[in-house]
């Protein structure tokens, strides 16, 4: 190698060539240290998230099971602990992806998935299968809760009515969403379709479910500020807490935007 190449040369981001199960063909001949190095750290991070969203789901199910007798006969009630169950076998499932022959070097590279086991393939789609699942009973948890905000803060019926069928237009477009979705990502598992081709799909789910946020807070908060409004026109003192709450509520509707302008890899959804 002459001293000009050695001087360009990064071997951090240098090329291998995978050959394919014959060990004749060149499968891929463009697979760099630097991709490589990347998917590692994804799958690492991927994981901890992972982690941390079992120990926060399984704590908030502890808590939610330690209230008290009579609170735990409301749908709501059951609905929240249904979704923490949810989550908390999802996310095991999903991070048992990463222990298995999907994410093998080979498959990865190839898109060879002719070694992938029956039971990686059954772990996956059993995953993607809850995920709309839990689509559906958090959206009706928060269908539900609207309604009792919506009506102990004492509109007008009509508003009632309309409030509460946006609701259940954003439940129903979060789920139709999601269920389409989860039908593409199955189809990818057993190997009938390319599911890179679907990026809009997977762009139109989160816009679902960035939608579906959006609104609820919307409604908390208007709620939060019709009484932090009528305290003040009852001239109580002591404010400063309401308010922290009202703002910090509403700032939550700004971060899926923030979310769902970033790029999503597949298997995160």
């Amino acid at each position: 190698m002459s001293t000009q190449n050695a001087s360009t040369f990064d071997p951090y981001t240098q090329n291998i060539t995978v050959l394919s199960s014959d060990g004749t063909n060149i499968v891929q001949n463009n697979v760099s240290l630097y991709t490589i190095d990347s998917d590692h750290f994804y799958a690492v991070s991927v994981s901890l998230n992972y982690g941390s969203q079992i120990g926060a789901s399984l704590s908030m199910l502890v808590l939610l099971l330690l209230t008290r007798r009579e609170k735990r006969k409301s749908p709501i009630f059951f609905l929240n602990a249904t979704s923490l169950l949810l989550v908390f076998i999802s996310r095991i499932l999903l991070a048992m992806f990463f222990f298995g022959d999907y994410n093998s070097f080979y498959t990865m590279y190839t898109g060879d998935f002719s070694y992938s086991s029956t039971g990686q393939r059954a772990t996956q789609i059993t995953a993607t299968i809850i995920g709309l699942f839990i689509t559906i009973t958090i959206n009706w948890s928060l269908v539900l809760q609207a309604k009792t905000v919506v009506h102990n803060v004492g509109i007008p019926s009509k508003y009632f009515r309309v409030i509460i069928g946006i609701s259940v237009l954003v439940l129903l477009n979060a789920v139709i969403f999601r269920a389409v979705l989860t039908g593409e990502i199955i189809k990818a598992i057993l190997g009938k379709e390319n599911f890179l081709d679907k990026i809009s799909l997977i762009k139109g789910s989160l816009a679902s479910e960035m939608l579906g946020v959006w609104w609820f807070c919307l409604v908390f908060s208007g709620k939060l500020l019709i009484i932090l409004r009528t305290r003040r026109a009852k001239k109580w003192t002591r404010q400063a807490s309401m308010e922290v709450l009202v703002i910090g509520t509403f700032y939550t509707m700004f971060l899926p935007v923030k979310l769902i302008s970033k790029p999503h890899n597949v298997h995160t959804i």
